[in-house]
């Protein structure tokens, strides 16, 4: 009888839960720069604190997100043009005026301050 029980359950749970996502509305991109903005301003925070890197899946994404806008976008910027702690400042910078807008805006903020490649060299820096 508890089988039976847990199957309906199972079944019922199923047969709802496309619903459930059909009303959901469409996500543009997703991850950590689908976050608003303080929770990018805590983990800096945080980290001054205690020294803890909780910024790398932040830069990370960032990173990604920049690389892939430079697939896209002419001209192309120098990604490593602007020290890493001179990022992670813009882009905390840009968050503390802005708590309303989510981290991939400051990152599309940094994106526009970074200076543009040399006109060779275009490939990735290793």
């Amino acid at each position: 009888m508890r089988n039976l029980l847990a199957t309906a359950v199972v079944l019922a749970t199923l047969g709802t839960a496309p619903a459930m996502w059909a009303t959901e509305p469409p996500w543009a991109f997703m991850g950590l720069g689908a976050s608003a903005c303080p929770n990018f301003t805590v983990n800096v925070d945080a980290a001054k604190v205690d020294k803890e890197d909780y910024l790398l899946g932040f830069f990370s994404w960032a990173q990604g997100y920049m690389s892939a806008l430079n697939d896209f976008l002419l001209p192309k910027k120098q990604l490593n043009g602007m020290l890493k702690t001179a990022q992670i400042a813009e882009l905390y910078k840009y968050c503390m005026a802005h708590g309303d807008k989510t981290f991939s805006a400051a990152v599309v903020d940094l994106y526009s301050k970074l200076p543009e490649m040399p006109q060779q060299g275009h490939e990735k820096l290793e």
